[in-house]
């Protein structure tokens, strides 16, 4: 849906890529899912079905990228020691 919208740019010359952010599997207060009504678990698994939902000539010309965000379990940080 974005592709008519996003590659319209001569300068473009219809390529783009599509990138999106994984916040993780549970996407709460979504109800609707373009995916056949499944929610992808992983963000390969996103990739995966949005590539899927290209046409042959747009996965020529669109490069879908699905950047991981979730928050990673334990805890990172520094840890500063007083002495």
């Amino acid at each position: 849906q974005l592709i008519a919208k996003y590659t319209t740019d001569p300068a473009t010359g219809g390529y783009g890529i599509y990138v999106v952010l994984w916040f993780g599997p549970t996407m709460k207060g979504y109800q609707h899912h373009p995916f056949d009504g499944e929610r992808p678990r992983t963000p390969d698994d996103l990739a995966r079905k949005l590539n899927e939902s290209l046409s042959q000539e747009q996965c020529r010309k669109i490069a879908v990228v699905v950047l991981d965000v979730t928050k990673p379990s334990g805890r990172i940080g520094i840890m500063l020691r007083r002495r």
